[in-house]
């Protein structure tokens, strides 16, 4: 019992590992239009 959890704790420190890897390796665009949205006036207290 107590090697299925070293086992398991293995496993879940590894994907960890695995995708801090992925993350870092991989680069996501930057949005490439502003965004811009109308609020109205009646949104702002007086």
């Amino acid at each position: 019992m107590k090697k299925l959890l070293l086992i398991l704790i293995a496993l879940v420190i590894l994907a960890g590992a695995g995708a801090a890897v992925v993350v870092a390796a991989t680069t996501s665009p930057a949005p490439s239009a502003p965004t811009e949205r109308v609020i109205s006036n009646d949104r702002f207290p007086q």
